[in-house]
């Protein structure tokens, strides 16, 4: 990392914006119903009849025969809480659970587990660190909708893949019961649009009808529906069941869908195959206000992906020898403050070449209290750059950034960060993590990492604030089996470091708390002689930067 990258600071990037909900008309509240001044935009959104113009019309030229009366979820896409939907819907009061261990195996394999020693085929078992951060990261994630689970699991189930046992049902989808299990397959589905998404048909609206006519045959429902596009300027999208095709005439067609913030009623994509365009009403949010989202043949926003890629194990973007590409991802900030404008460069500093990465549409309705961000697919082997400004925003704001990788986590943050700040995320092929900003900061930086069956997890903190126009660093050089923690410009400071060593069911945590070092130095640890939980890692102060320890400073032990 380099200081003239701040040049690149202020690199042009998507702004997300959110548009406020508005009521409508529709059923009238029961009168018994509680808060029903707040509470009566959600029952005629829920319960109010599909608009006539945009329920399926014409003449069925393709059905798969499924039906959302039938075959759809009893209730809606939820997103952190089963609130406020559990006052309308028989849905858990326990709420929404964390990704267990058992479903992070079956999406990605025994590649998650630090040992299958002792569990049941497909059981729950002890995560990896790294798979334990991206499950937590999943289960964040989904805050804002289940929509991609909702609508692969509900084809899944129709086509025979799962049994109905599977979602709490006897025989048709209409009787799901909401157990954990359901939720977990939910959970478990939506999560493999991060890598199923490499199998996304990539049509035009009239390809798209083509497809569904050929391919929605009786007993059958291959596709997850992504719609996508512009909204006031933001780039949003959903995911729903196509179902069947009608034939309007002169060239148009309705796609008649199930879509899971709609419970158990009968909706339509328009497409019209002359002009090549399509239109859709939706909502953005499960409880959000209905907007109409369109697209042409150039925009590729409506979207077809086979089911059968996402029900299946997926390449593991966090174990060993799994999925080489990197993930990147930014947390949610509060929608209060406005949006963070983002771009990704290389290593010179100038913006990554486009064939070197994926940009991933958001596929979530965006959560009413936060702005989600788009997320990278960055090849591998390649060094990159994540550049954040805030000079949109109106308050200070936390910036999350992650990089997932081959048996790896990589995170870079800072606390309140204020209105006006330009940061860099750098993420190294050669195994350098780091955190610049303009202003004063104080970065974490974390790095999870697996070394044959030894897994390490390192975290830097606190201490003294960095300059501003300069960066915390944290490199890992698994060849020499140490870690080298520092500052961009070799200023010197103060910093506490955690480490800590999983190895099968056993783990050990030590730290350093605010240890100093020079300008032109270092810390450093040696784990080449930590190797198993009963010994300790080896520690200390490099004066010089080249490397080695010259003052050792004993790390505590943290926990039992």
């Amino acid at each position: 990392m380099r200081s003239r990258h701040f040049a690149a600071l202020l690199a042009p990037a998507a702004v997300l914006a959110l548009a406020a909900p508005a009521l409508a008309s529709g059923p009238v509240l029961p009168p018994d119903f509680p808060n029903p001044e707040q509470n009566s935009y959600l029952y005629t959104l829920f319960f109010s009849a599909t608009p006539t113009e945009w329920s399926p019309q014409g003449t069925v030229v393709a059905d798969s025969g499924f039906r959302p009366e039938a075959n759809g979820f009893p209730y809606p896409n939820f997103g952190a809480s089963y609130a406020p939907f559990n006052l309308f819907y028989d849905m858990p009061s326990g709420g929404v659970q964390p990704v267990s261990s058992a479903t992070m195996r079956d999406l990605y394999g025994d590649g998650v587990c630090l040992t299958t020693k002792g569990t049941e085929p497909g059981g729950d078992c002890p995560l990896t660190p790294a798979a334990q951060y991206y499950a937590e990261y999943i289960f964040d994630a989904t805050s804002g909708g289940h929509c991609y689970g909702f609508a692969a699991t509900a084809s899944a189930v129709y086509d025979g893949t799962y049994e109905p046992s599977a979602v709490g049902a006897s025989t048709l989808m209409t009787q799901s019961q909401l157990t954990n299990a359901t939720q977990q397959l939910i959970t478990r589905n939506w999560a493999s649009q991060f890598t199923a998404s490499s199998n996304e048909l990539k049509l035009t609206p009239a390809g798209v009808i083509e497809t569904l006519i050929l391919d929605l045959t009786p007993g059958s429902s291959p596709f997850v529906l992504s719609i996508r596009g512009e909204i006031n300027g933001v780039f949003e999208g959903h995911a729903i069941t196509p179902y069947a095709v009608y034939d309007r005439g002169n060239g148009v067609y309705d796609i008649a869908v199930y879509d899971n913030n709609y419970s158990g009623r009968q909706r339509a994509v328009h497409v019209d195959t002359v002009a090549n365009t399509w239109d859709y009403l939706m909502q953005t949010k499960p409880d959000g206000e209905p907007v109409i989202m369109s697209g042409d043949a150039t925009s590729f926003t409506l979207v077809l992906t086979p089911v059968s890629d996402i029900v299946a194990q997926q390449p593991c973007i966090i174990c060993q020898g799994g999925e080489a590409n990197n993930l990147v991802t930014l947390d949610p900030t509060p929608l209060s403050a406005g949006d963070l404008e983002l771009g990704i460069i290389g290593s010179d500093g100038a913006p990554l070449p486009e064939d070197k990465y994926t940009t991933l549409p958001p596929l979530n309705p965006i959560a009413d209290e936060e702005s989600t961000y788009q997320a990278f697919s960055v090849e591998p082997g390649t060094g990159f750059g994540i550049t954040v400004s805030g000079d949109a925003i109106t308050e200070s704001v936390p910036v999350v950034i992650r990089d997932h990788s081959g048996g790896s986590v990589k995170v870079a943050s800072a606390a309140n960060l204020p209105v006006g700040f330009g940061a860099l995320a750098e993420f190294d092929a050669a195994g350098v993590l780091a955190f610049a900003a303009d202003v004063p900061s104080k970065p974490k930086l974390e790095h999870v990492f697996a070394q044959g069956v030894r897994h390490y997890t390192t975290i830097v903190y606190g201490g003294d604030a960095v300059a501003a126009d300069n960066g915390r660093t944290l490199t890992v050089k698994t060849a020499s089996e140490a870690i080298y923690y520092g500052d961009v410009n070799s200023a010197g400071g103060t910093m506490t470091v955690n480490a800590a060593l999983d190895r099968g069911a056993d783990s050990k945590k030590f730290r350093a708390t605010n240890v100093a070092y020079p300008a032109g130095g270092q810390l450093v640890l040696d784990y080449s002689d930590w190797k198993r939980t009963n010994q300790r890692p080896t520690f200390g102060v490099d004066t010089n930067g080249d490397g080695v320890i010259d003052v050792t400073v004993k790390m505590k032990r943290v926990g039992k």
